[in-house]
Parts: structure tokens; sequence; C-alpha cells
């Protein structure tokens, strides 16, 4: 109880004087306190995430805690012997994403509290003039609502990111502009004319990889895209990202597609993240989905070969498999289709799914479900809610 009163006690001497210096925010205010407890450590874990800020030798943890609270990009930090190691991302932002390592202590940035009236805004020791954290004419705001970061930047007209250093973002590659990756989450990108567009940038689950979302749809609404190609237009929530239902213009996933390198479809991503389980990626100059046409009845519709393929834990790697796509149907997979009828090298037996009362038909994969049978073990498809995404990936030149 000691330790706790002494380190309550450093912290509000560090925020009134921050708050109180001459050249500073002159709101002195004791009531906004952020609170760290040397007892919340947890005991041999590290944060490992390519996230790192910085790493400075120190005494104590209590030391460090103060290097996290004067650099308002941290939200966790970690103190191995006397080193301390500031982190802009933190266990609850990426999954999987701490580690055992003996000797080590993780500590989440402690949560704003106010001591004495529930409406007081945190210290403002993150706005102050002394050390801008927005760039390019953008303004500061002490966050209150975002769990994921202690500060928000309100950009100037061009400018975006969570510090406005970027301009004309047209993937998500463009928000990974030094060292330190971005978080996941939601962006913006722009087309050439201006036009913003919200998409969902995956920096987490491929090492140096820049995925961007440009299509997502959930079993309950996938009627209505699997009555367009990727060739065919047909826009949905394309300012607004939404998870059940939505797709990008044709001539912006044209853009995307045209700095990436790979193409990759997922299962119920907000729920699961990607461990590569019901999980398919391809390379763009093997097979690009935005013009590609396939018919069941051609004998010009090959098997490809794949980067990597996995239905309900059976996968392989570098396999062939034969893909379905023309106007007025969306993409889509038909394993036992490629195995038997066109030979095709992914072993798929033990995982393809029996439509009941369909007379023999086998389950699709990738969409057009409901025009068959959906396959209620695989993610994409084990209920209503369930999700299917397709991204456009870009690696870091580092």
């Amino acid at each position: 109880m000691a330790n706790v009163i002494v380190h309550f006690l450093l912290v509000l001497f560090i925020l009134i004087v921050a708050q109180c210096s001459k050249d500073l925010d002159r709101v002195c205010n004791a009531c906004s306190l952020i609170v760290f407890n040397v007892d919340q450590g947890l005991q041999d874990r590290f944060l490992e995430d390519d996230r790192e800020l910085k790493m400075k030798m120190v005494r104590s943890d209590t030391e460090c805690f103060v290097e996290c609270s004067v650099d308002c990009r941290c939200m966790s930090f970690s103190v191995c012997g006397n080193s301390c190691r500031l982190n802009a991302g933190s266990r609850s932002l990426v999954r999987n994403s701490l580690h055992h390592k003996p000797g080590c202590r993780y500590y989440d940035f402690p949560a704003f509290k106010s001591s004495c009236d529930p409406l007081q805004r945190p210290p403002a020791i993150c706005c102050l003039p002394s050390s801008p954290l927005c760039f390019n004419g953008g303004t500061c705001v002490v966050n209150v609502t975002d769990t994921t970061r202690r500060f928000k930047c309100n950009c100037a007209t061009g400018y975006y990111g969570n510090q406005c250093q970027v301009q004309k973002p047209r993937t998500c590659l463009d928000y990974w502009n030094d060292k330190v990756k971005p978080i996941s989450g939601e962006y913006t990108i722009v087309n050439s004319t201006g036009t913003s567009y919200q998409v969902f940038c995956d920096f987490d689950s491929e090492t140096d990889m820049a995925w961007t979302l440009f299509e997502s749809f959930d079993v309950a609404h996938e009627t209505e895209l699997s009555k367009k190609s990727f060739a065919e237009d047909l826009p949905l929530n394309e300012h607004r990202l939404n998870w059940q239902r939505f797709r990008l213009p044709k001539f912006v996933m044209t853009c995307i597609s045209s700095y990436s390198t790979f193409w990759r479809a997922t299962c119920s991503y907000a729920k699961y993240g990607v461990n590569f389980r019901d999980y398919i990626r391809m390379r763009l100059s093997v097979m690009n989905p935005l013009n590609f046409t396939g018919y069941f009845s051609s004998e010009k519709n090959l098997c490809l070969p794949v980067d990597y393929f996995d239905i309900k834990g059976k996968n392989c790697e570098g396999c062939t498999q034969l893909f379905f796509q023309s106007t007025g149907i969306a993409l889509h997979l038909k394993p036992r289709t490629s195995r038997i009828i066109r030979n095709c090298s992914f072993d798929s037996s033990s995982v393809e799914y029996k439509c009941k009362d369909k007379n023999g038909y086998y389950a699709h994969i990738l969409g057009f479900y409901l025009a068959n049978c959906a396959d209620p073990e695989m993610r994409c498809s084990e209920n209503a809610n369930s999700t299917t995404e397709f991204w456009f990936g870009a690696e870091r030149k580092v």
C-alpha cells in the first residue's frame, strides 16, 4: 500500500508541475490524475508488436512510467532489468502480442481517472505547445473516449493519419511511413480527385505487410454481392466501413491493386483476426480478381497456384486451385470440383462439406453460399453473421 501512495504522489507532482510550468499550459488541476500502481505489472511478460518508440535506461519501473507519461504516443511499456521500452501499441490492440520473457514486466498505460469531478478532463500534458504532436497545421485534442490513443489530431484539409503526417494516402501502406508500425484499424484513403473512402487496414497479421480491405459481407447479405463479379462496379458503404456490407468502387479497387502485390480472403476477421485458418493468399501477377474470368464449363479455366490455402485447418503452400467468376457471378471456389474435375493439387477431400438435400452438391468457398449451401464449420459461413473479407496487400520495403 505504501508503494501505491508514493507512486500516486509522484505522478501527481509530475503532472501538476508540467501543467503549471511558466511556458506551458497554465491550467493547474489536482483532480486530473493518472495513477500508476507497480503491482499491476505483468511479471515475465514482454510486448512484441513492432511499435517500440524508444528504449531508455531507468532505475525503477516508476521511472519508466514517467517516461511513458511524457511521450503521449506511449500506450504501454515493458521493464527488463534497467531497460525501459516504450510502445505505441498494447496487449489489447494487437492479438497475441504479449510474450513470455523472464525478468521483464509489462504495463498498460493507466487510464485517466478524475478524483473529484466525473466530467473533469485528463491532464493537458498531451497537447502542450512545447511538444507538438500534430503536424502540417493539425490541432491537438486530449483524448477521453478512444482507448487506443491518448490524444487526437484534427488535421488540416488534405492531411491524414494519427499525427496528420500523410498526404494523399492511396493504400494502407502509405500510413506506414516510419519504423513505428501503425495500429490496425479504420483509415481514410483518397482517389486522384481527392474523394475519400473509409477502409480497414491490417498491419499485424503478416510481417512487413499492409493489407487494405476492399470488400466484406456477411452470410445474411451475400446474395446482393454474389450477383456481381469484381470486374463489375458495386460500391457499398464505401464512405463508412460496414463489415456486413462493404465494397469499394471498381476504380478505387483498381488503384489499390496497382500498388499491391497480393490479394487474400479471410473469414470473420473482426472475430478471429488472422491465424491462417479458412484463408487464401495469392499473387496478383498470377490472378487479379478485378479482371479474372473463369467459367465452370470452360477448358481454359485452369488450376492456378496459390501462395497459401486453408480450409478448416487443412492447408497447403504452392498448391493449385480452380477459381470461378463471370459477369453476374461473384468470385468463389469449388474445392471438390477443382480436385475431381480438373485434378488441381490441393487435396480437400477431408474438409469438403456435402450439402443436405441438395442432390449431392458440395458447399462453395469464399462466397456464393446461398446459391448452394453454407458450411457451418467454416469461419466464413458458421452463421448468418459470419463475414468474408477480401484484401489487397503491399509489402513494406525496409
